[in-house]
């Protein structure tokens, strides 16, 4: 796990980078994301150090149980932070909960804060986006960092950022997983803050973006069928006109063959 020096030291480094034009906003906001795996959820938090001062004052603020019972100190299992799994080899980290992290990560590489102090009031403020999608029914861009929502109906109860396939959320920790979870995610938005690299990466006609991690081409539209080459998230292949009912035909540097389209994103 990180610390909160290689934290701070990792902002200044890619704010340089993309003040120089080295990197976009969304790469640099990805890396800081990503650089925060196994750092510890806590309700209401948006970035604070992990001490057991901040977790009290969070619960005395909010009257929720697991911010205590998830600490060794105050749930009095042990009588300080050593071998904590939120605190290892006494290195200092930072908390979040799940809005706060997404909020956090936006405002430290792009200095614009998003408005809107839960999930819903988030997604809800116009200021906050420049597009908005329903998963499923509108493609998740892709080459600009996404802000993902879960929507069960009558609440907006979670949100977590995607980059090009992958999605990285405070839940139990910050978690990171290569694919995005199929079925988990309801919403997507993009801040307005990435306008000018969504639009400099879209799409174009007749081609697709891969968002799995190494998804096969093959020989025929069957999961059995050999497998011709993998190809990473992010890589654009072309559209043949062959299309199955759930594959598609494709090229990709001289090679020809299917993929699943779940897969795919025009």
């Amino acid at each position: 796990m990180n610390n909160v020096v290689y934290l701070d030291e990792l902002i200044a480094d890619r704010k340089a980078q993309i003040a120089a034009g080295g990197i976009p906003m969304s790469k640099g906001g990805w890396d800081l994301a990503l650089a925060c795996i196994g750092m510890a959820y806590v309700y209401s938090a948006w970035g604070a150090e992990c001490t057991k001062g901040e977790r009290q004052k969070r619960y005395n603020m909010t009257g929720v149980q697991n911010i205590i019972s998830a600490c060794q100190v105050l749930s009095g299992k042990k009588s300080s932070c050593v071998n904590c799994k939120w605190y290892p080899d006494e290195i200092r980290t930072r908390v979040w909960d799940c809005r706060g992290f997404t909020e956090w990560v936006i405002l430290e590489i792009t200095g614009f804060k998003l408005y809107g102090e839960t999930c819903e009031t988030q997604w809800k403020h116009a200021d906050n986006w420049c597009a908005k999608g329903k998963i499923g029914t509108d493609p998740i861009p892709q080459g600009v960092l996404v802000n993902l929502f879960i929507y069960d109906g009558s609440k907006w109860k979670h949100t977590g950022l995607y980059f090009n396939g992958s999605t990285c959320e405070c839940s139990n920790g910050v978690q990171h997983f290569e694919v995005m979870k199929t079925g988990r995610w309801t919403h997507w938005a993009v801040c307005r803050v990435f306008q000018d690299e969504m639009e400099a990466d879209d799409v174009p006609d007749g081609y697709a973006v891969v968002i799995g991690k190494k998804v096969a081409m093959r020989q025929e539209p069957s999961k059995s069928a050999k497998i011709i080459i993998r190809i990473n998230t992010g890589e654009e292949v072309k559209l043949e006109p062959e299309p199955e009912p759930v594959w598609d035909y494709v090229s990709y540097k001289g090679k020809k063959g299917w993929m699943m389209r779940e897969f795919l994103q025009e």
